[in-house]
């Protein structure tokens, strides 16, 4: 399992640095809905992300390395949880 705390780490740090810099962007332009804007660009990002870890956990799969395979599966969903949670609080501050 030392290989999950790596992948979760690099994931949940990619999910933090793409919600504050979509934070950031939207405060910076200034819209006049930017709760929306916030909450559109982070479900795309977020289900980017998800699906590239979905893809991964399938080619780890099928090159054999699969203790590596299962930890970016439980990885993305623990991503794909998070991120829900994340998109919401994000548009709602």
């Amino acid at each position: 399992m030392e290989s999950f705390g790596k992948v979760i780490g690099i994931n949940l740090g990619l999910l933090l640095l793409y919600s504050l810099a979509i934070r950031v962007v939207s405060q910076a332009k200034g819209s006049y809905d930017s709760q929306t804007s916030i909450l559109i660009f982070s479900m795309i990002a977020i289900i980017i992300h998800v699906v590239a870890s979905f893809v991964t956990a399938i080619v780890l799969y099928i090159a054999g390395k699969t203790k590596l395979a299962n930890s970016v599966l439980l990885s993305t969903a623990i991503t794909l949880i998070v991120g829900f949670g994340v998109c919401w609080g994000n548009a709602s501050i």
